[in-house]
């Protein structure tokens, strides 16, 4: 999709309608070519209790595994753990 958009009286352009799509986007990575072409990268936040699982590969494999097995119906209960809940 190619548009052109125009900028505002403060030089900034709006993104809304080009990011309806995009669910949990915090903002973008700008890269600025040699042309003065500009290359937006969708980004999105992790809060900070949760970066540990995508900055440890072998964590992040063994939730995605749980996720699948769970999908798969491969689980059983093991009990009542409401006790221990924060």
């Amino acid at each position: 999709m190619k548009t052109i958009v125009r900028l505002d009286s403060k030089g900034r352009i709006s993104l809304g309608k080009f990011t309806k799509n995009l669910q949990g986007l915090s903002g973008f990575l700008v890269q600025v070519g040699s042309d003065g072409s500009l290359l937006l990268s969708p980004q999105v936040e992790v809060p900070a209790r949760e970066a540990w699982v995508h900055q440890d590969p072998s964590v992040f494999k063994s939730i995605v595994k749980g996720v699948q097995q769970v999908k798969a119906g491969k689980t059983r209960k093991l009990g009542d753990f409401s006790q221990y809940a924060l």
